[in-house]
């Protein structure tokens, strides 16, 4: 008895650690969830108006996922003082992800109208008072943005941006009265983009009252009208005003006195107004200004002109797209030394190019494309280092285009030019290798020398190259004139080097003989026309060829066949074309025999190496046999015993 007790005494001393270890466990546990509810920085009430919000979104990919849980500071989108614990900032813009998911799929597109939408913006957002920063861009909340905003006297930062959606209606969500902004005192930045203002007609004069403005977006926001001349306007801070898309008839006078401005933007607002000397003059901190896409008329002089008596020089893009500018750019041109930026297309301007645009180190873009721009093109433009794209298309250009023009432009990729001037040409060294790389060419109808410019093929990294009505010099002139028409000869098999093209265009020109089968093998290819030409044989039916189903792309060959095309199988002999049997092709003959022959070979080959290897090593064989007769034995013992198992299955159904 006393050797039992003592091994029980024995037993308790053993376990007594692991159990005061197991309860200092359960205690220390209990302790981490303690301090774990201490730790909470969320607001209760705070986090059940967040959870209020969330029980109304549409969600379907999950964005709110992680609003679970008492600590509303650790969701996603939504942060907190770290002094006060009140939500500061809630940021629920849709960053992309649901608007390219709604890009690949059509029916989620129109299934899900939005990614956190589908209902009105919360009242109880203006409850967060501390609140300094809010964020719901491209959200596509609907109906009335709600006045209880105007609560969130602290806050710095309001995007309500509203992209278009094709799925809603045009005033899916407006603001009727923006009184409610004046209560925004702190407020920085705002965003009201894509909601109808066409109720409010004294938002000008509201907005004014900001103090701390710095950046006004509107938008897309049905704003008519204004008022030329308004009274009592101050907006001594601002330096950001996006008014584009919106119906304007005129060019607001009052614009011209906030000399803050560092950035306007009033592309497409359907403005009639004339450039006038010494209007822009007084906004010298401009560095953005975009009048593009309008109907607004003058000498473009007079805008460079005084953009260019600025000091500082600031202005860095310069857009006037798509208007109905005259006169000549001037000059004092070069004297815009910070322009980065300069897309003047689609207006009336006329002369040359000034030689002073040589002092433009900075300027990436210069788009003059379908003026009426004559002269010569300065030499001084090989000087624009940093020049990316060079768009000089659809103008009346004269005299003729050396290396001296390209040679310093290391970074263009994108070049395009056409002069409908035929005194025009370019004439450059069959041994001249150009500094750059080009990504995207267009030449059209000029004469561009009397053989194929070498410095083409230098171009590796083209993804797109337009040749259309070339005029190329010869010594032996065909047609009228002294300019062969068109391309001869046939498309090199070496086109098929091009491994990053994406677009071909070789129509109307004089091309013959077959599409070669190594264009097949550029697979980045995407557009391609060869139309109205002379080519013949049967169009290639691999790889992006079986893409090309447009029939246009390659009508005009009277000796093409072969899919998309309903033409027979045809052939050209002696100059002429005629029908043929489609057997008769060899392009087929020419895949297929090689292959036929391969997998004769492959077979016998196969064979006698396994046949061969039985009968000439005896122990090989022996094992082979042997193996088979295990095979054998095991799948008929396999099938007698399942065989006996169906019958007693069977017998006693």
């Amino acid at each position: 008895m006393a050797t039992w007790g003592a091994l029980f005494q024995f037993f308790i001393i053993l376990s007594f650690p692991l159990f005061s270890k197991s309860m200092y466990l359960e205690e220390s546990n209990e302790l981490k969830t303690d301090a774990g509810d201490l730790n909470l920085r969320c607001i209760d009430i705070e986090r059940y108006a967040l959870l209020q919000f969330r029980e109304g979104l549409i969600d379907p990919l999950g964005h709110l996922a992680s609003w679970v849980g008492k600590d509303c500071c650790r969701w996603k989108g939504v942060h907190c003082s770290n002094q006060t614990d009140h939500v500061v900032k809630l940021d629920l813009r849709d960053k992309g992800d649901c608007f390219m998911k709604r890009i690949q799929s059509a029916a989620a597109y129109y299934n899900n109208s939005s990614c956190l939408g589908g209902i009105p913006i919360p009242d109880f957002f203006g409850s967060f008072e501390r609140m300094r920063y809010l964020n719901l861009s491209y959200a596509h909340f609907s109906g009335i943005v709600p006045p209880h905003l105007g609560n969130l006297s602290n806050l710095h930062y309001l995007d309500l941006f509203a992209y278009p959606n094709p799925n809603e209606v045009i005033g899916s969500s407006w603001v009727s009265d923006l009184n409610w902004v004046s209560g925004l005192t702190s407020l920085k930045y705002l965003h009201l983009g894509g909601h109808d203002l066409s109720l409010e007609t004294n938002w000008l004069q509201t907005l004014s009252t900001l103090p701390s403005l710095s950046e006004l977006h509107l938008f897309d926001c049905a704003l008519q009208n204004i008022s030329p001349s308004p009274p009592n306007l101050n907006f001594t801070s601002l330096s950001v005003l996006d008014l584009s898309y919106n119906h304007f008839n005129s060019l607001p006078q009052w614009l011209f006195n906030i000399s803050s401005l560092a950035e306007l933007e009033l592309s497409s607002c359907y403005m009639k107004p004339s450039i006038s000397k010494a209007a822009w003059e007084d906004l010298c901190h401009l560095q953005v200004l975009d009048l593009s896409n309008n109907e607004i008329s003058g000498d473009i002089s007079d805008l460079i002109g005084d953009l260019s008596r600025c000091s500082n020089h600031s202005i860095e893009k310069l857009s006037s797209w798509h208007n109905q500018l005259r006169g000549q750019l001037p000059e004092s041109f070069g004297f815009l030394k910070n322009l980065r930026d300069l897309r003047l297309d689609e207006n009336l301007i006329t002369g040359p190019i000034p030689e002073s645009i040589g002092k433009l180190s900075k300027l990436n873009n210069l788009g003059l494309v379908g003026n009426q721009l004559n002269g010569t093109i300065p030499e001084s433009v090989g000087k624009l280092t940093q020049l990316a794209k060079l768009r000089l298309y659809k103008n009346y250009w004269g005299g003729v285009q050396s290396q001296k023009h390209l040679e310093g432009l290391k970074k263009l990729e994108y070049f395009s030019i056409s002069s409908s001037n035929k005194a025009f040409s370019i004439n450059l060294s069959d041994e001249w290798v150009p500094p750059f790389s080009l990504r995207f060419i267009e030449i059209d109808s000029y004469p561009l020398g009397p053989k194929f410019p070498t410095w083409l093929k230098t171009q590796k990294q083209l993804h797109a190259i337009a040749l259309t009505m070339f005029l190329f010099q010869a010594p032996y002139p065909i047609g009228s004139g002294n300019y062969v028409h068109r391309f001869n000869g046939k498309i090199p098999d070496s086109i098929g080097s091009l491994k990053q093209l994406e677009a071909l265009d070789l129509s109307h020109n004089n091309l013959s003989g077959p599409i070669p089968l190594s264009q097949a093998s550029i697979t980045s290819l995407n557009k391609l026309n060869v139309s109205y030409n002379n080519l013949s044989g049967k169009i290639p039916s691999t790889n992006q060829f079986q893409t090309f189903n447009d029939p246009s792309i390659y009508e005009g060959n009277p000796g093409l066949w072969g899919s998309p095309l309903q033409t027979p199988c045809l052939t050209v002999k002696n100059g002429k074309v005629e029908g043929c049997d489609a057997k008769d092709d060899n392009n087929d003959e020419d895949d297929t025999l090689p292959f036929y022959i391969s997998m004769v070979l492959g077979f016998g080959m196969g064979f006698w190496v396994v046949f061969g290897s039985l009968v000439m090593k005896r122990s090989w064989r022996h094992a082979y046999f042997r193996f088979l007769d295990r095979v054998a034995d095991c799948l008929y013992i396999f099938i007698k015993l399942n065989m006996a198992r169906l019958q007693r299955m069977m017998s006693k159904e």
